[in-house]
């Protein structure tokens, strides 16, 4: 990557936690004489961000193996706590001053304030010291798959094609463990740095239980190896059925970076074949990888979607009615409608939720309750051990018919249809809402159980035609 040779090197590490195919320790290690490994906590930032408390366990734990993993590349890993974005900037440069630091090896990450900050920190260094960014976050970088017109698309099959025609000279090629033993320090100064203990009573976020999730990083590849195996050929057929173990559960480590869409896509090509041979199953699994590309490059070419406006400025005019009662019933998983109550308490007990539950409880919060989207892209975000802004956010906009490539504003799920449509058994409902375990089945999808349950907190019907006119409306102001 580089002919320099440095004395020591510093790999800020970010949403990259990971020893193998982690590009920034690989080249820090094969270019310097040492180098020691930084992992800064933003705690303000994360509170500013809504950052649920399980994600942040799950990158305290992380840590942790990740620490012991970098020990045996004699490679210390220091963990400190800032406040604010500045501060985090600030606590980079006093690092690279005390520890003589020569060059600087981190991943870039795509937000616009996360982005400002790098610009910020590459403003007041450059020139002390070399700087090497890695674009990491995603298999093809942003701003590289581009349309006819040289601009970057808004549609997600045209993107998906052009991604794949890109992948052909960009390869899907892993870095493994550095090959390259550096020197261990032993004179680190962080005497006068705010160290931050990775011990789970006096981390910042203490108290979330993430423990249901892998934090080695041995753990990980093993789950990655054991889906592509073992279901990913059945991913299209199983995929939509949230009583089925039929995903791969691996958006947590894609999320946090203990894991690579690399490595996905390598593991997955391994298994199956080249990406554009697959089969069914596990073609569609790839998809939803392209899908996470497509939201990532799409925050990158738009970044007002990252200042809590809508990708269509038209649908900035919607008045969402915004009942705080209907709002914290959903939140709740107490509306009365037994699919999405079950999947609002999956997220609240574990931190995840299954993709198509997600469509699910995201239509019936804009388009039955007539709630503003970013409402449940925040709680999403609070609750979500795998919250990663650009998915999270593409997604609350699809739902709401306000983003790129979005669901047409008319397309309004009905709870009942997609409960009979994906739980035709009730087996996912009876599983998180205890109240109606052992009741038969066909009254498990209708609102308010056949009066064995909470009654509905709405009329779909009504709520649904109060939608339509709700989106018509506004369209037609904005428009005039």
């Amino acid at each position: 990557m580089t002919d320099r040779h440095y004395q020591r090197s510093c790999v800020w590490l970010r949403r990259d936690l990971r020893i193998l195919d982690n590009p920034a320790l690989y080249h820090a290690c094969d270019a310097s004489e040492a180098v020691v490994a930084l992992y800064v906590v933003p705690a303000e930032q994360w509170q500013q961000y809504h950052k649920s408390p399980i994600q942040a366990d799950l990158i305290r734990r992380t840590l942790v193996h990740l620490r012991s993993e970098l020990a045996q590349l004699n490679v210390p890993l220091v963990v400190l706590q800032a406040g604010s974005f500045a501060e985090q900037r600030a606590l980079v440069q006093q690092c690279i001053g005390q520890w003589r630091i020569d060059a600087l090896f981190a991943s870039r990450e795509y937000e616009v304030d996360e982005v400002a900050r790098d610009n910020a920190l590459q403003h007041d260094i450059e020139g002390n010291l070399d700087l090497h960014w890695f674009d990491d976050r995603c298999i093809i970088k942003p701003n590289s798959v581009l349309n006819g017109s040289a601009q970057p698309y808004k549609v997600f099959t045209p993107f998906s094609k052009a991604w794949l025609k890109e992948l052909h000279s960009v390869g899907w090629q892993c870095l493994g463990r550095p090959q390259q033993m550096p020197k261990l320090i032993t004179d680190i100064d962080d005497s006068t740095l705010p160290l931050c203990s990775l011990e789970a009573d006096s981390w910042p976020y203490a108290g979330a239980d993430s423990s249901a999730y892998a934090a080695d990083g041995q753990e990980v590849i093993a789950q990655l190896r054991q889906f592509s195996a073992e279901r990913a050929a059945r991913y299209r057929a199983d995929r939509d059925f949230p009583a089925i173990d039929g995903t791969s559960v691996l958006s947590p480590y894609l999320a946090i970076g203990s894991l690579s869409a690399r490595q996905c896509l390598a593991r997955l090509s391994h298994d199956h074949g080249s990406p554009w041979e697959l089969a069914e199953g596990a073609k569609t699994w790839l998809t939803e990888l392209i899908w996470r590309e497509f939201y990532q490059h799409v925050m990158v070419a738009w970044p007002h979607v990252c200042k809590d406006k809508a990708f269509k400025p038209d649908y900035e005019a919607i008045p969402w009615t915004n009942d705080g009662q209907l709002f914290d019933s959903w939140c709740r998983g107490e509306t009365g409608f037994p699919l999405v109550d079950a999947a609002m308490r999956q997220l609240n007990q574990t931190g995840w939720m299954h993709n198509r539950l997600r469509m699910i409880v995201a239509s019936f919060l804009c388009k039955d309750l007539l709630i503003d989207w970013r409402w449940g892209e925040r709680y999403f975000m609070s609750k979500l051990v795998d919250g990663d802004f650009a998915a999270n956010n593409g997604g609350w906009q699809w739902a709401a018919s306000t983003g790129t490539d979005a669901a047409p504003y008319f397309r309004i799920f009905n709870p009942e249809t997609q409960s009979k449509r994906f739980d035709d058994k009730g087996l996912f409902i009876q599983q998180y809402v205890e109240q109606l375990r052992g009741l038969e089945a066909k009254l498990l999808h209708q609102a308010g159980a056949g009066g064995n349950y909470l009654p509905a907190v709405v009329d779909h019907k009504e709520r649904r035609q109060m939608c339509l006119e709700l989106y018509q409306q506004s369209l037609k102001k904005e428009a005039g």
